[in-house]
């Protein structure tokens, strides 16, 4: 596998790697040969990188790790002494098991002056990672590092709103509040999540995945043929997966690698309604009852800072939400509730006095408390570091919950974010921001036109030089390299040069910080007896997935934010976090019934599905847009609810792996017309079975959807929109009040029940109608599959654990079709799979040659009996469907066979979703 190169490396990228680089000394390869190890001495002049503060490392070691055939891992560290690496504990990834090679796919090539390493694939000879020619730095405070790009065809590098597939630019990497940003290719626009892994495609059309483990701000500068990484602390270790042509397949892996992503419970499927602004028990209970008067399914209500006293955590203002009316109405009206909760702990406040008594909190340099501001006022963070400090949040949610039961939990602000740059331990809050809570008086369904506005960010006297320029910190001064486009580090976060408990600073620590506070929320709620917890973190990172849930963060209200949320849940899926949404219809800025609708048909098929807006904009509960959203509201959440149980059947089918909102060309990697951004960016797959192709334009109904080479019928009537002779595009109409087309690909069969009159998620019973996309086989018959959870009790999140988390409680469903024969098979999937029965109502078969209609008998084998089924048998133009009188009960599992005649029925006609 290990190759030593003869043959020198090309030296003349740049005037530094000329003169400055680093040359191989020796090298040991252990006795099974999977581990190399290269000793490096730098070979320059120069003693320092642009400051004394951030001297040249004189001797570096790189460190290549064969994990198994298709996985490796490249480390280089300091030989001398101990940098910053990201923990190898729960729920941070841990190092993947070393496996037994018998045939590696790639090679791994050295050159020892100037030092150079290659990593090839063997079937194609192409290059997954070279560093030949590349400038190379290690200094105390900045180290960089490029590889050559064999191919342009690059997906990853977030969090970020932007579109799938990344365009040469500047992007940075870093959990950042950046509200209301989105992507344009230069520094800075880097949002909540920490996570430096990209997937590329190679000319051969073969995939890999590179994930660089580290929480140092990062820059990555994207060039047409080459990567460069840039970061300020730690070191270099990147952990290389390669796949084959399925990409899909290959992020399974990634996933496994990064630690299995969590089912949500199932309620938190449901919709949920949320507001800055809610003032008040009553107003929720207004947003309630207006659901219901609507006809609008609803399942969450939530509150954002405004059920707190003036703003602080683990507070409950008693006069504008009594926890006791508060928990009455949401039983009352069988809703679950989730709070928020910041991350700064407001000085003066209990909380703060028992974390203070704990000594919880982050230390600033000089060794005392730091202090910050967000919304209270004075602040200090929670150093998750500190062994007291998961007891401590524990404490306080355990008693939080006593007072005001919640469901779940919303984390936000933890990046963790600040409204002053650094410490400020002596601001005040300035008079507007002292008066604003004045504005929670005003009808929550009214704009709020006060002058007394909160401000997003309270203002804080910024320290600025002479020449009007933010003042730079002297820990921003001693960096070489002030990465994320800015001038000073600190900026709108905690100082970076604070100390945790463990010694290591903020600068390595920050990256990680909403990761540990979830961890935290997610140990609460494992020592209170939920192991199927709700928690929804702004700020995330690799890891994040194994313990808690994400959302897009403070999006926009407009149609180009509406288009970049589906690249942008493409994104958040592939980094390990399924479970997730935007805002639907926008957070910040007045939405419009144009938009809304829009917004609620791709909306209802989000895994996460929450409406949320700004203090400041108008209302936009879905019944509050006027006729043309509260229809588009009613279809499609109506078209959700239908589809729950096999929206949560794919969670559990994935088994913490892979993606569940994905792009259309994961499904067919073959296909390059699917590479086109406006294809990529704007259509896409729930699973392997459905494929939505929604309006995302202001002022048009017209969509150009394209349909990939296979067998695709519509969703709702089981026209054929595509044979499966070749791929096709087609033009579509979609109203603003219609359902988002969704199409069916041939093979897969969907169950899905009666959602209209289902306001509540627990409303959904376990009635069945199953939707049955039948595809020629290469025996000449007709068949298609799929698979459907029945646990006992799919409310019952320690039940779903046992069963179908760590065990298994899927039914597989297989249908076939023989000439004037139809057989359907229902069974566990495993001996030893716990299902429980369902009831089967109707089969609707698409794709039939001839349409038969009529009346008949269904043999359904049971348990080793035969019983006999009236069937009715109905001709529609594209579809049969057959009824069963009385429904049949899968009890252990079912054999079944229906005799299709063909006798001559009216035909009947559904409305029309969309037209041609």
């Amino acid at each position: 596998v290990f190759k030593k190169s003869t043959k020198p490396a090309f030296r003349a990228f740049g005037s530094w790697h000329r003169k400055n680089y680093y040359k191989g000394i020796n090298y040991s390869v252990d006795s099974e040969g999977r581990n190399v190890s290269i000793e490096c001495q730098y070979a320059g002049r120069k003693i320092y990188y642009r400051r004394k503060s951030s001297p040249i490392i004189s001797n570096i070691r790189f460190e290549i790790i064969l994990l198994s055939n298709n996985n490796l891992r490249v480390r280089v560290v300091d030989s001398n002494k101990t940098r910053w690496e990201v923990p190898n504990v729960y729920p941070l990834p841990e190092t993947p098991k070393i496996k037994k090679l018998s045939d590696p796919i790639y090679t791994v090539i050295f050159c020892m002056e100037p030092f150079a390493l290659k990593i090839i694939r063997k079937s194609t000879n192409e290059t997954i990672f070279d560093t030949t020619g590349q400038r190379m730095v290690y200094s105390e405070k900045y180290i960089q590092m490029s590889t050559l790009l064999a191919s342009f065809d690059l997906y990853g590098l977030g969090e970020r709103a932007f579109q799938f597939r990344l365009v040469p630019g500047n992007y940075s990497i870093f959990p950042a509040d950046h509200p209301n940003t989105m992507e344009d290719g230069s520094f800075g626009h880097n949002l909540y999540g920490q996570y430096p892994i990209y997937l590329s495609r190679e000319k051969s059309g073969n995939f890999h995945t590179a994930f660089l483990k580290t929480s140092s701000p990062l820059d990555v500068i994207v060039h047409q043929k080459r990567l460069e990484f840039r970061a300020v602390t730690g070191i270099f270790d990147f952990h290389f997966i390669l796949g084959q042509k399925d990409p899909e397949m290959l992020v399974r892996k990634l996933h496994k690698s990064l630690g299995r992503w969590i089912v949500p419970p199932f309620w938190s499927f449901g919709y949920h309604q949320s507001r800055w602004g809610y003032r008040n028990v009553s107003v929720l209970e207004e947003v309630a009852v207006n659901h219901s008067r609507a006809g609008l399914p609803l399942d969450v209500l939530w509150t954002d800072i405004d059920y707190m006293q003036k703003k602080r955590d683990f507070t409950i203002d008693q006069k504008q939400f009594p926890p006791f009316n508060l928990s009455s109405m949401i039983k009352r009206h069988r809703l679950r509730y989730v709070p928020i909760l910041d991350a700064g702990i407001a000085v003066g406040t209990a909380a703060c006095a028992e974390g203070l008594s704990r000594d919880v909190f982050i230390k600033n340099s000089t060794g005392e408390v730091l202090t910050a501001i967000v919304w209270p006022g004075l602040t200090h963070f929670v150093d998750w570091t500190h062994p007291n400090a998961t007891k401590y949040w524990s404490d306080m949610l355990t008693a939080l919950h006593m007072i005001l039961p919640f469901d779940g939990l919303w984390i936000d602000m933890n990046e963790p974010s600040s409204f002053c740059d650094g410490e400020c331990p002596d601001w005040k809050p300035p008079r507007k921001h002292r008066k604003h809570k004045k504005n929670h008086t005003k009808n929550h369904s009214k704009k709020n036109k006060s002058k007394n506005k909160p401000e997003h960010c309270p203002a804080v006297p910024k320290k600025e030089n002479e020449d009007n320029k933010k003042e730079e910190s002297q820990f921003s001064k001693e960096m070489p390299y002030v990465p994320l486009g800015l001038e000073e580090i600190n900026t709108k976060t905690i100082s970076l040069d604070a100390v945790h408990y463990d010694g290591w600073r903020e600068l390595e620590w920050h990256s990680l910080f909403g990761l540990m506070q979830t961890a935290a929320t997610h140990s609460y709620f494992q020592t209170a007896g939920n192991r199927q917890p709700f928690i929804l973190s702004r700020s995330t990172a690799f890891g994040t997935g194994r313990i808690g849930f994400h959302w897009t963060g403070d999006n926009g209200s407009s149609f180009k934010w509406l288009r970049v949320s589906i690249p942008h849940l493409f994104s958040l899926n592939f980094f390990g976090i399924p479970f997730v949404g935007a805002d639907i219809c926008g957070f910040i800025g007045d939405t419009d019934p144009q938009l809304c609708a829009r917004w609620i048909q791709i909306g209802a098929l989000y895994p996460f599905a929450r409406n949320h807006n700004d203090w400041y904009a108008i209302s936009q509960e879905l019944y509050a847009l006027g006729d043309t959203v509260l229809e588009a509201s009613r279809a499609n959440l109506r078209l959700r609810y239908s589809l729950l149980k096999h929206y949560y059947t794919l969670f559990l089918k994935g088994r913490g792996t892979g993606t569940i909102f994905r792009p259309v060309f994961f499904s067919f990697p073959d296909d390059e017309i699917l590479y086109v951004d406006s294809v990529l960016n704007e259509q896409f797959m729930i699973g392997e079975e459905l494929m939505a192709t929604p309006a995302v334009y202001r002022n048009t109904s017209l969509v150009i959807a394209y349909f990939p080479e296979d067998r695709w019928y519509s969703f709702y009537d089981g026209s054929v929109w595509n044979n499966g002779a070749r791929s096709r595009l087609k033009r579509l109409s979609v109203p603003l009040e219609a359902k988002v087309p969704l199409f069916l690909r041939g093979g897969y069969i969907i169950p899905k029940q009666s959602a209209s009159k289902v306001r509540r998620i627990d409303d959904l019973n376990d009635c069945f109608k199953l939707v049955v996309a039948l595809k020629p086989n290469n025996d000449k018959t007709l068949g298609a599959q799929g698979v459907l959870a029945a646990p006992a009790d799919i409310f019952d999140e320690n039940l779903v654990t046992n069963d179908c988390v760590e065990g298994d409680c899927l039914l597989s469903i297989v249908a076939k079709v023989s000439g004037d024969n139809l057989t359907l098979k229902v069974v566990g999937r495993t001996v030893n799979s716990h299902i429980s029965p369902i009831q089967i109502i109707s089969l609707r078969l698409y794709g039939l040659p001839k349409l038969p209609s009529g009346a008949g008998d269904a043999l359904v084998e049971r348990d080793g009996k035969q019983e006999k089924f009236k069937t009715m048998i109905t001709r529609f133009p594209h579809y049969v469907k057959l009824r069963f009188e009385p429904p049949i009960s899968t009890c252990s599992g079912i054999s079944m066979n229906v005799t299709l005649n063909s006798v001559s029925y009216t035909h009947l006609t559904l409305p029309t979703i969309y037209s041609v």
